[in-house]
């Protein structure tokens, strides 16, 4: 992966973030969220649903707080 490609992922991680924390959602709770629940929360972001190694990123996001 490059660092454009790097980049993208973490503004997209981020966009995320801020999705979830709006539904005062924590790192646990992103961990059990379903493919729906994903869905829901890219909608909520304006992002394409994300990948398997995004929603790792998210989660980290969401732990270091």
């Amino acid at each position: 992966m490059n660092a454009y490609e790097m980049l993208g992922r973490r503004n997209k991680a981020d966009k995320l973030v801020a999705a979830i924390r709006r539904l005062d959602g924590t790192a646990a709770d992103a961990r059990a969220m379903t493919e729906e629940d994903w869905a829901n929360a890219a909608k909520l972001a304006g992002v394409n649903i994300p990948s398997l190694t995004t929603r790792d990123l998210v989660i980290k996001i969401l732990e270091k707080e």
